[in-house]
């Protein structure tokens, strides 16, 4: 917080005559969510998911949600994101990320699944269950191969791949997931937004299809045409207070709520 002493009143009428037009530069204000309240619905049932961010050391350390899960970020000596815990304690289960980089872009991430015992909450087994590999253009990922353990083989199989392009800004303009088998178009999305501050642009997270830089406005479904639209209420910040998307105008699908951190 900036502290200012009011000035005589000989002075400030001084410094306005000889400099009438000076303008005082504002520091921009940056923020990171605190809590996090999302609201689904399908059909009758609303599902409410609530999520407290935890941090250390000015990064994210923990997610802690309201459904029995807790996602914990771990870091190299370095100071990049090297693993993602999320460890849901009702079904006794984790699923985590190991990330490999090339530099400083994550060019694989291997995701491991654990049984977790039910009294000491130890991990007892772990399993690879598959792998994503990046490909990057500009230092935008431009193409994701997901890789699955084949139940019968017992080996890694390629079974989708994902493509996405850009705006200037950095935004996703255009999601195709493919099928390898036959090249047959699995998911296709195109997006629009707005110019504000996405409330995760301030965090290190791993690329899952959104890169975080401005707030989606509208997606449309290329293979069915549906369209979801995000109506956004604004803090005074600039950020994200509420976003509710709206499936082809008609029923809420899902309301977020957020709340901050701003230094």
């Amino acid at each position: 917080m900036h502290m200012f002493r009011l000035m005589p009143l000989f002075l400030s009428v001084l410094l306005f005559t000889m400099v009438p037009s000076c303008e005082v530069e504002q520091e921009e204000i940056r923020c990171i969510p605190e809590k996090v309240n999302r609201k689904i619905s399908a059909g009758t049932m609303v599902t409410e998911i609530i999520m407290d961010h935890k941090y250390m050391d000015d990064r994210l350390d923990r997610i802690n949600l309201s459904n029995y899960q807790t996602h914990s970020f771990r870091y190299s000596d370095d100071g990049r994101l090297a693993t993602i815990s999320r460890k849901d304690v009702k079904f006794f289960r984790k699923v985590e990320s190991r990330l490999t980089y090339d530099g400083e872009l994550v060019v694989r991430a291997d995701e491991y699944v654990m049984r977790l015992d039910q009294f000491t909450q130890e991990d007892i087994d772990t399993t690879l269950q598959g792998y994503r590999t990046y490909t990057y253009e500009g230092g935008r990922p431009v193409e994701e191969r997901v890789y699955l353990l084949n139940a019968d083989s017992k080996e890694m199989a390629l079974e989708e791949v994902r493509e996405y392009t850009y705006d200037e800004a950095g935004n996703v303009l255009q999601f195709v997931s493919l099928d390898d088998i036959n090249g047959d178009t699995l998911e296709a999305s195109s997006f629009t937004y707005d110019n504000q501050h996405h409330p995760f642009d301030g965090l290190d997270l791993l690329f899952e299809g959104e890169s975080h830089v401005n707030n989606i406005l509208k997606r449309t479904d290329l293979v069915n045409g549906d369209e979801y639209v995000h109506q956004i209420v604004y803090s005074a910040t600039g950020y994200p207070q509420q976003v509710t998307i709206r499936k082809n105008g008609l029923s809420n699908e899902e309301i977020t709520i957020f709340s901050y951190t701003c230094q």
